[in-house]
């Protein structure tokens, strides 16, 4: 669990790349003008997105998952459909992989049949391995993503998790 709060530190530096110094600060009224306001906070109605929300969605789902009580957290984060699809999708998706990393279930297949599955199963790797894996793990994500375009998370199963599969088009 802890490299996927790591990833999770990784991915929110990315997210608050695109905000302003000034604003996260707090020491800035914003008294800009609907033209000068950028089209994802026009989106976001009264609220913009700031790091300090995000960090606090991050840390709600992160708990609710542990918890097995998802709930609706995200929604406590005002943004437009695709930005929260996309944070949600790519949260799941962190915290998995360091699910996976942290229990030592390592032995990765790929089936790139009609529908692709990735499966992680039960094998003890050092450390330089699990980096390994993660790598692979990255690569089939990014792939997918941009060949299939759709992705879902799935469940885990007796034999081992399936981790990843593509929905069919």
């Amino acid at each position: 669990m802890k490299r996927a709060v790591v990833l999770v530190g990784c991915f929110i530096s990315v997210l608050s790349a695109c905000v302003d110094d000034a604003e996260l600060s707090g020491e800035v009224e914003d008294n800009r003008s609907a033209e000068e306001v950028p089209e994802a906070n026009i989106k976001n109605g009264e609220k913009e997105v700031n790091e300090q929300d995000i960090i606090e969605v991050y840390t709600k789902q992160l708990d609710a998952m542990e918890t097995g009580d998802e709930g609706t957290y995200m929604n406590t984060l005002s943004m437009d459909p695709d930005t929260e699809e996309n944070i949600r999708s790519q949260f799941q998706l962190i915290q998995e992989i360091g699910a996976v990393i942290e229990a030592q279930e390592m032995e990765v297949t790929f089936d790139s049949s009609t529908k692709a599955d990735l499966y992680v199963k039960q094998k003890m790797y050092t450390v330089e391995e699990n980096q390994e894996f993660l790598d692979r793990i990255l690569e089939v994500i990014y792939h997918m993503e941009k060949v299939h375009g759709k992705w879902k998370m799935v469940g885990s199963s007796a034999i081992g998790i399936t981790f990843l599969e593509e929905l069919a088009n």
